[in-house]
């Protein structure tokens, strides 16, 4: 049984883990684990500042704020469940069905290997192979079903700004079609409660993108980026020093519709998506390193000019 198939019906029980939080500062946060599935929020006014070594909780640059939590449960997870925990002794007797072959042992691991690639930006993907037989009673063996696995060792992440941009630019054009519903569905909330549409940069897609692939990668699905500033800071790295920022996070939602109503569900997020200080956004979109990483992920930043 391949693991992809059990990948995807586990981005449908991630869901359930929507983890929202809206704050002018970011709480420090434990990264999410890489099968769930949520969105978060935050928003904050821009100054110049000075980025923390990585022993310090929490940016100078953001004022203390408070913060607010939802959680949901989609009704797909317990079908999900029922999907992915099918005991392997029924696989066995169906395989017994359906060979008819005589045996003399029960259902038996062989053999695992394991195969370490080095992906970018430091993370390392490590690939389990399983091969499952019986012993007939001529003495050979009858594999019975096989296995692939993954895990990624994010501990070596070491990306910047520069080094996410060209990927980042790859995936605003492969995403494109994904970028532009967003913002339709966003300015259609908007539009319901009059509130003016927001207009979409393409500096700022970029953006959004970058901060996208740094959260796919890094593993770190939080509004403190790997570097110890705030997610929504990110803004300073393409020269806005000052202003009101955004941001909203989600993974694991497979398309536009999915992301935008999760994010218009949650309190916190529809919030910031609907804040009329807010004139211009950037969206982005990366899929993670490999099948079982938690598939899509979403950002979308907010900016609004200074008075």
């Amino acid at each position: 049984m391949n693991k992809k198939l059990i990948f995807a019906a586990g981005l449908i029980i991630a869901v359930s883990a929507l983890a929202a939080c809206s704050a002018k500062t970011p709480p420090v946060q434990t990264p999410t684990d890489i099968t769930q599935v949520g969105t978060t929020a935050a928003k904050t006014t821009l100054a110049p500042s000075t980025t923390l070594p990585p022993t310090t909780a929490e940016p100078t640059t953001l004022k203390p704020t408070t913060t607010k939590a939802s959680t949901t449960k989609p009704e797909t997870t317990k079908e999900a469940i029922k999907e992915t925990s099918k005991p392997v002794t029924t696989l066995l007797e169906t395989k017994r069905e359906e060979s008819n072959l005589p045996t003399i042992s029960p259902f038996v691991r062989s053999s695992e290997t394991v195969e370490e690639t080095k992906l970018k930006y430091g993370v390392i993907m490590h690939t389990y192979e399983k091969i499952y037989y019986q012993y007939l009673t001529d003495g050979s063996r009858h594999i019975v079903d096989e296995e692939t696995s993954y895990t990624y060792d994010r501990s070596a992440y070491n990306a910047d700004y520069d080094d996410l941009l060209p990927a980042a630019k790859a995936n605003r054009e492969e995403f494109s079609n994904y970028i532009n519903r967003v913002l339709k569905i966003i300015n259609g909330y908007r539009a319901e409660g009059g509130v003016a549409p927001l207009k979409l940069r393409e500096d700022f897609t970029v953006m959004s993108c970058v901060r996208a692939e740094e959260i796919a990668w890094s593993g770190k699905f939080s509004h403190m980026r790997p570097n110890y500033t705030s997610g929504p800071d990110i803004f300073k790295e393409i020269g806005y020093k000052k202003g009101t920022a955004g941001e909203n996070l989600a993974k694991g939602y497979k398309t536009p519709e999915e992301v935008c109503a999760a994010w218009k569900e949650s309190e916190v997020h529809f919030e910031v998506l609907m804040d009329p200080d807010f004139t211009e956004t950037g969206i982005g979109v990366s899929a993670g390193p490999g099948p079982d990483c938690g598939g899509i992920y979403w950002t979308q930043h907010f900016y609004g000019y200074p008075d």
